[in-house]
């Protein structure tokens, strides 16, 4: 039997057909070919087999319970769609995980529903929220001086999964949604996180990449 409702199924294939074109936008710089014939349409054919095949993806994890937690999602059903249509596409890429973010978060108010109720089944209290969170870095080289510093807003799935993003760093780039117009990655490629921190509201660690360190200071809050 189906969890998915007829109208999810829609919508779920409709989030992607309205989306091709930013998706190639992200990962190829431009949304047609170097002959000026759209993406969308040089790869219509399987652009459609995804449209129509992503609601019956989505129903398998429903049915299997898995958790919808950011890596399961990013590393599996997205790449699905990206990485089978653009086979030669580098996945660690920032634009890919700039374009994995986005879809993910149109999607995930699609299932979010079904979403926690796989947590409810779990009999699990709390559901997962998503949260923002100022992040704010402070750069210093190692001559001691200050090379740069700022503050943005990024929102999260949750504090829980933000926080388990830098206990379990394997080494690639870790990028949340921007909420801010500055947009970049919390957590760098190939970077050591010493002295970590955290409570149920703050974290503090140290980045540690090439020559420099970068004091990041975050801030839990919420949604409005």
């Amino acid at each position: 039997m189906e969890r998915l409702s007829q109208k999810d199924r829609v919508a779920l294939s409709r989030i992607l057909h309205n989306n091709w074109d930013n998706v190639f936008k992200l990962l190829c710089g431009s949304i047609s070919n170097q002959l000026g014939v759209p993406y969308s349409v040089e790869y219509e054919k399987e652009l459609t087999y995804i449209e129509k095949n992503f609601p019956d993806l989505i129903d398998m994890y429903l049915k299997s319970n898995e958790f919808f937690g950011r890596n399961s999602m990013r590393d599996y059903v997205l790449r699905e769609i990206i990485g089978r249509t653009l086979g030669n596409i580098d996945c660690r890429k920032f634009q890919y995980n700039r374009c994995v973010a986005q879809l993910y978060n149109m999607i995930f108010c699609i299932i979010k529903p079904y979403y926690m109720l796989l947590y409810s089944e779990k009999n699990i209290s709390e559901p997962v929220e998503p949260v923002k969170v100022i992040e704010s870095n402070l750069s210093i080289g190692k001559d001691k001086f200050i090379i740069d510093f700022q503050s943005r807003v990024i929102e999260a799935e949750s504090w829980k999964e933000y926080v388990r993003s830098f206990e379990e760093y394997d080494g690639l780039a870790v990028e949340f949604l921007h909420v801010s117009n500055m947009i970049g990655n919390s957590i760098p490629k190939n970077a050591k996180i010493t002295n970590l921190n955290y409570d149920d509201r703050h974290l503090s660690c140290e980045i540690h990449k090439d020559d420099f360190i970068t004091y990041k200071l975050s801030y839990r809050c919420k949604l409005m």
